[in-house]
C-alpha cells in the first residue's frame, strides 16, 4: 500500500514538472521500458532538493542586492546647494586660491591700479584660473590623493563627487577666468593664465610620480600670480617688477613647500610621490635647501632700494622680517631631534604662511610709481640752470589710496543724490516738507561720510608722502598736471 502511494505522489510530481533532472530526480531505468518504472526517489527527497536549489536562488538573489546596494553606496549622494559650495570650495583649495589672489592683488597694486573694473576683473579672472588648475589636478590624482592621509578626504577620492563633475566645473572655472581677464584687463594676462593652468595640470602634476625636480616647476608655477596683476595694471612685461615679484614668490615657495614636504614624507612615500625629503632621510639637505633660499630673500629689500623701486625704508623693515624668516630655516637646520619631531618644521610652515602676505605689504607700502617724462620736464622748466633732470617719485600706496578714495567717495555722492531724489518725489506725492531730507539718518550718514572722506585722503597723502612733491593728487591728475599746481591744490 505504501508502494503504490509513493509511485501515485510521484507520478504526480512527473506530470507536474518536466524535465526529471530539474527536480533532481534520479532513476536506475527508463521510464516505461519492460512496463516498469524502477526505482524512484521518495518525494521527501525530490522535495529536499527542490528546497535546497530554491535556497540556493536565494543566495544568489542576495548577493546581487548586495553588489547593487554596494554600486549605490559608491554613487555620490545628491548635492545640496551648501554642500555643494563647501565642495567647489575644496577643489579649488580655497586657502590656497586666497593666498593666490593676495600675491596677485600686490602685484597689481605695484603696477597702479588704472581703474576699479580692471583690478576686479584682475582678481576674480586669476582666483577662477586657480581654481581650474587645482580641480584638475585633484582629477588626475583621484587615486593617490585616496592613498594619503592629508587628501583622502577631498571631495573626489571620499567619492562626493562624480569625476565628470568636477571636470565640467574645472572647464567652466578655466574658461571664465582667462575670458574674464581678456575682456576686463588684457590678453597678456589671460594668457598668462592659461599657461599657468597648463603648466600646474600637464608639466607638474605628473611630474610629482617621476622626480624630485617637480617642485622647480610648481614654484614657476606659483610664480606666476602677481605677474598677472603686474600686467593687468601696467600692460607690460618689460619692467623689472615683474621680474622682482616673480622671484620673489619663487624663493618663498622652495622654504614654504619643503617644510610641507618634510611633514608629510610618510604620506607622499606612501602615493608613490617624487620628494626631495624621500631621498634625505636625515633632512640636512632639505633644511639647507630652506636656509638657501630664506637668505636669498634679504637680497630683495637691496636690489628694489638701490633700483628705485622702493624707497629706503623698505631696506630697513624688509631686512628685519627677512632675518625673522631666516631665523626660523636656521631653527629647523638646527634641529637634531628633526627625524624624530616635527615641531620645527611645522613652526617654520606657519610662519610662512604669515611672512608672505607681511613681506609684500611692506614692500608695495614703501613702493614708488615712475612719473613720466614729460611732467619731470614740466617740473624743472622754470630752472635755467639745473641742465639734469631730476627724478620725481610718488608712492604707489598713496596713488592707489586716493583712487580708492575718489571712487568712495564718487560712490557716497550717487548714494546721496539717490536718496534726495527719492525724498523729493515723496515730498511731491505725499505734500510733506522737503526739510525733512535733513533729518533723514540715512542722508545724513551719507553725508557726513562723503566729507570725512575728503578730510581722510589729503590727511593720509600729507603724513605718509610729506616729501614728495606730487604724491598728494589723484592718480588722474598727478600724471599730467605740473608739481606747483598740484601742491598748491593739495595744500588748500
Amino acid at each position: 500500500k505504501n508502494h503504490h502511494h509513493h509511485r501515485s505522489s510521484m507520478l504526480r510530481v512527473l506530470r507536474l514538472r518536466r524535465p526529471l533532472r530539474s527536480l533532481g530526480h534520479v532513476t536506475r531505468g527508463s521510464i516505461g521500458s519492460l512496463g516498469s518504472f524502477g526505482h524512484v526517489t521518495r518525494p521527501r527527497v525530490v522535495f529536499g532538493r527542490l528546497l535546497s536549489s530554491s535556497s540556493s536562488s536565494r543566495v544568489v538573489d542576495s548577493q546581487s542586492e548586495s553588489r547593487s546596494a554596494s554600486e549605490s553606496a559608491r554613487r555620490p549622494k545628491a548635492l545640496t546647494w551648501s554642500r555643494r559650495m563647501k565642495v567647489y570650495g575644496e577643489l579649488s583649495k580655497f586657502k590656497l586660491s586666497t593666498l593666490v589672489v593676495v600675491t596677485t592683488a600686490g602685484g597689481l597694486w605695484l603696477a597702479g591700479i588704472p581703474s576699479l573694473t580692471t583690478a576686479t576683473s584682475a582678481l576674480v579672472g586669476t582666483s577662477l584660473a586657480a581654481a581650474c588648475a587645482n580641480t584638475f589636478n585633484q582629477v588626475r590624482e583621484i587615486e593617490f590623493d585616496a592613498q594619503m592621509k592629508r587628501t583622502r578626504g577631498r571631495p573626489l577620492p571620499a567619492n562626493r563627487i562624480t569625476p565628470l563633475h568636477a571636470k565640467v566645473f574645472g572647464v567652466t572655472t578655466g574658461v571664465a577666468g582667462t575670458g574674464i581677464l581678456a575682456l576686463g584687463a588684457n590678453p597678456l594676462s589671460a594668457g598668462l593664465a592659461l599657461t599657468t593652468i597648463l603648466l600646474y595640470t600637464s608639466v607638474y602634476t605628473p611630474l610629482k610620480r617621476t622626480t624630485q625636480h617637480n617642485t622647480l616647476v610648481g614654484a614657476v608655477v606659483g610664480s606666476i600670480p602677481p605677474v598677472i596683476g603686474w600686467t593687468a595694471g601696467a600692460g607690460t612685461l618689460l619692467d623689472p617688477e615683474p621680474a622682482i615679484l616673480f622671484a620673489v614668490l619663487f624663493a618663498w615657495q622652495y622654504t614654504h613647500f619643503l617644510a610641507l614636504a618634510w611633514l608629510h614624507r610618510r604620506d607622499y612615500a606612501n602615493a608613490g610621490y617624487k620628494m626631495l625629503p624621500l631621498y634625505d632621510p636625515s633632512g640636512e639637505k632639505t633644511a639647507l635647501v630652506s636656509i638657501a633660499f630664506s637668505a636669498a630673500m634679504l637680497l630683495v629689500p637691496v636690489v628694489t632700494t638701490f633700483t628705485d623701486i622702493t624707497s629706503g625704508m623698505f631696506l630697513v623693515d624688509g631686512t628685519v622680517l627677512n632675518a625673522w624668516w631666516l631665523l626660523h630655516s636656521y631653527r629647523f637646520y638646527n634641529d637634531d631631534e628633526r627625524e624624530s619631531n616635527n615641531a620645527k618644521a611645522r613652526k617654520l610652515f606657519r610662519v610662512s604662511l604669515v611672512y608672505l602676505p607681511l613681506f609684500i605689504m611692506l614692500m608695495f607700502l614703501h613702493a614708488y610709481e615712475r612719473v613720466p617724462q614729460e611732467v619731470q620736464q614740466s617740473a624743472v622748466s622754470d630752472t635755467a640752470d639745473n641742465n639734469e633732470v631730476q627724478p620725481l617719485r610718488r608712492s604707489v600706496s598713496v596713488r592707489n589710496y586716493h583712487m580708492l578714495s575718489q571712487s568712495l567717495q564718487d560712490t557716497f555722492h550717487d548714494l546721496r543724490r539717490f536718496f534726495d531724489s527719492n525724498n523729493i518725489s515723496k515730498n511731491a506725492s505725499g505734500g510733506n516738507d522737503r526739510n525733512k531730507n535733513n533729518s533723514d539718518p540715512v542722508v545724513v550718514t551719507v553725508t557726513s561720510a562723503t566729507t570725512n572722506m575728503d578730510r581722510i585722503s589729503s590727511s593720509v597723502g600729507r603724513r605718509l608722502c610729506p616729501h614728495e612733491s606730487i604724491a598728494h593728487a589723484p592718480a588722474g591728475v598727478a600724471a599730467t598736471a605740473p608739481v606747483a599746481a598740484t601742491q598748491e591744490r593739495t595744500d588748500g
